[in-house]
């Protein structure tokens, strides 16, 4: 009986394991763990990406007084990544009166002017150094690879100036006044994303 108990037990985790590896790759996750994310109460991470004029940009630069809210989309193809930040766009004016900045940091190269935001201070992660700061980034499967091929007729990893492709997981970073993490939303399925209201909620 022992036996065979321990045999369930170990058929169990096993499915569950694989069960795990089968829901990541639905979300184009080819990692066996899907990133964590900074822990809240870390302090701000001073990795440096790549801004709108091609010099590099501090994290800590930015954030000189008040807030930061550091939001990380797979680039401006994702139609979801769009939507959410033309919504934060749309109330940056309440974001700024709480003394936030905003920054939306991406892995794609960008080739023509940002238009999702003139208050949002973008940077491309070049070398993907700002994913990997905030424990963000995953190795994209073939399948997904495949799958952007075939709707955005570009290769990700040359679209992204990458030698393999990886994305973030789209992440929602609020440090308060002092560099500390105050609040984070982080999901491996890339339909979900922070809203204001709960930005504003960190802030407050």
């Amino acid at each position: 009986m022992i036996k065979q108990g321990l045999i369930i037990v170990l058929l169990t985790l096993i499915g569950a394991v694989v069960y795990g590896q089968k829901d990541l790759s639905k979300f184009g996750i080819a990692d066996n763990e899907a990133p964590k994310g900074l822990e809240v109460g870390t302090q701000l991470p001073n990795a440096e990406g790549v801004g709108a004029d091609g010099e590099l940009v501090k994290l800590k630069s930015i954030k000189q007084e008040g807030a930061l809210v550091v939001i990380f989309f797979r680039g401006e193809w994702c139609p979801y990544c769009t939507q959410h930040l033309s919504a934060v766009s749309d109330s940056i004016a309440m974001l700024q009166k709480a003394g936030a900045t905003v920054v939306a940091i991406t892995p794609e190269m960008k080739k023509e002017d940002n238009e999702l935001g003139s208050d949002i201070v973008f940077l491309y992660d070049k070398g993907n150094r700002l994913m990997e700061a905030f424990d963000v980034d995953f190795h994209v499967t073939k399948a997904y690879q495949d799958k952007v091929m075939n709707y955005k007729s570009f290769d990700l990893a040359d679209h992204n100036g990458q030698e393999k492709a990886v994305l973030p997981v789209p992440g929602t970073f609020v440090f308060d006044e002092n560099g500390k993490l105050v609040g984070k939303h982080i999901d491996v399925n890339y339909t979900e994303r922070s809203t204001v209201a709960w930005m504003l909620d960190q802030l407050n």
